[in-house]
């Protein structure tokens, strides 16, 4: 169990902190900082007392040590959350092993649950898959037309669309004009994009350039791209690209592959990310509790990388997205990237990126790695990882406006997060905290004539089962079982007071 601190001492450790960080916004909602701050079980808590109301079906009081905390939505929109937010992506070797495939029902459902969303198949095998059109389908490293056509009936099913991706590292721009036309005719409206080639910056480790040398430098990658999508547009006139694709390198490879294109020959500008790799510590605390310099802040090998393409990409007028994203590079790391603690660090990566102002995220996915939010046995759907809860929590978060949510808690490990979607401010909590639970006050954009909250919740971060969304688990089968009644949340004017247990996520909806 986790050491426990007494009110005393809590309050003695961040009586200064809280006096002198909270904004004028925030310190309103608090209750003054010589007041008491804490309580345990049973306590009254601390902040503001509302008119009591009578609540339905109340939120249970979290066991433990609670800590009064202030938030804050304002209307001001800083992005926005689209239909194709959410997206998934995939190795191009899962065609011909038919994951993709109606008769994987399972997973079919398990999308649909999700979607509709964006759906990318790319990865490495994407420059070792050979165009073989007559194949017999089924053979590994041979896409066929039959493979094609199994995954344009499942993607039609299934209402996502599609960034595909051909290979450019071993191909001919006949070839991939071939099968680009192909797959354009099979897939039709459900065809977003095409995506040639897969981490570009990384080819001279592994694959013979065209000169025949392995000096695969941007420039020659450059020239290739612009020689199969010349080929593509010449078959189908109306296919849109993304790239580059690039594993990192933006300032060698993202920025001046935009800057030197316009809006009519790129259509997405797309970047790969993930958080642990290198020499970086294979650990929870490292995945949850440090900040992530590449996507947010930059060092001084390479910039920020949110940032950087925001910028890339409006100044050439198209949206940017993160199109292979996970915890860990390889597959992830086992009891790390396939337990509870990776569902509340992709909840905040999801949110991060739409902050940043990405046009989505699309999280690796296949197989038994361990960073799959769902577990495959050859083509067929066996398990359901604790990832996949936070994307469906992303999801009951809805479509609309990004506003501005900010939390004043001490400096403890919880982030916030809203979105305005039909009518509601949906307000998600994401409490990191090993030790603290809070008792929230939310200061909302108008006053609400109803708030209601759920619970994402796990036994403990290193959980691969028990995960629940308000007492409801997920099966392979059957998908989300029926969730509790949400909880009834007090409402006084504009100010909502709820909890927010520790290590759990917290989506409270005001009507």
């Amino acid at each position: 169990m986790p050491k426990v601190l007494s009110g005393a001492h809590w309050r003695n450790a961040r009586r200064g902190l809280l006096c002198s960080s909270a904004s004028l916004a925030l310190s309103a909602l608090l209750s003054g900082c010589g007041g008491n701050r804490s309580t345990r079980s049973g306590g009254s808590g601390g902040g503001p007392s509302p008119v009591p109301d009578p609540l339905t079906n109340p939120q249970p009081m979290p066991s433990g040590f609670i800590v009064s905390a202030a938030a804050v939505v304002t209307p001001v929109e800083i992005g926005s959350v689209g239909s194709n937010f959410l997206g998934l992506s995939f190795e191009k070797s899962i065609l011909i092993a038919r994951t993709l495939s109606v008769s994987n029902p399972d997973f079919l459902a398990r999308l649909k649950e999700l979607g509709p969303g964006n759906l990318r198949i790319g990865g490495s095998s994407v420059d070792l898959v050979v165009w073989t059109p007559d194949g017999s389908g089924g053979q590994a490293d041979q896409l066929s037309k039959r493979d094609i056509e199994y995954f344009a009936i499942f993607v039609k099913a299934s209402g996502w669309r599609v960034n595909y991706g051909i290979n450019l590292a071993q191909n001919t721009p006949e070839d991939a004009a071939e099968e680009a036309a192909f797959a354009a005719q099979q897939l039709g409206d459900s065809l977003d994009c095409f995506a040639l080639g897969n981490e570009p910056d990384l080819y001279r480790n592994v694959f013979i350039a065209p000169d025949k040398t392995k000096n695969w430098s941007y420039s020659v990658f450059k020239s290739q791209w612009d020689l199969f999508r010349s080929a593509i547009v010449a078959r189908v006139s109306t296919a849109k690209f993304s790239g580059p694709e690039a594993a990192n390198n933006l300032a060698t490879y993202a920025t001046p592959f935009a800057k030197s294109l316009d809006k009519t020959r790129l259509n997405l500008l797309t970047q790969h990310h993930y958080r642990i790799h290198g020499n970086d510590p294979k650990s929870l605390d490292f995945l949850l509790t440090t900040p992530d310099p590449q996507l947010t802040l930059g060092s001084s090998v390479e910039p920020a990388r949110l940032p950087t393409l925001k910028i890339a990409a409006d100044d050439l007028g198209v949206p940017f997205r993160l199109t292979e994203v996970n915890s860990g590079i390889d597959g992830g790391v086992p009891g790390i990237s396939d337990v509870y603690g990776s569902a509340l660090w992709a909840l905040d990566l999801l949110l991060t990126a739409a902050k940043g102002g990405a046009e989505g995220v699309n999280f690796h996915s296949g197989g038994l790695v361990s960073y799959s939010p769902l577990g495959f046995e050859g083509s067929l759907l066996v398990e359901v990882r604790p990832a996949y809860y936070s994307y469906l929590l992303f999801k009951m978060m809805g479509q609309g406006k990004l506003l501005t949510a900010t939390i004043e808690a001490g400096g403890a490990n919880i982030s916030v997060y809203a979105i305005q979607s039909a009518g509601r401010v949906n307000t998600l909590f994401v409490n990191k905290d090993a030790t603290q639970s809070f008792k929230v006050t939310l200061q909302l954009p108008s006053t609400p004539s109803k708030v209601t909250a759920i619970q994402l919740s796990g036994p403990g971060l290193t959980s691969k089962t028990g995960i629940e969304i308000q007492g409801a688990s997920v099966s392979v089968v059957n998908g989300l079982g029926t969730m509790g009644a949400p909880y009834s949340v007090s409402v006084h004017e504009q100010r909502a007071t709820f909890y927010v247990p520790s290590l759990m996520a917290v989506l409270v909806t005001a009507v």
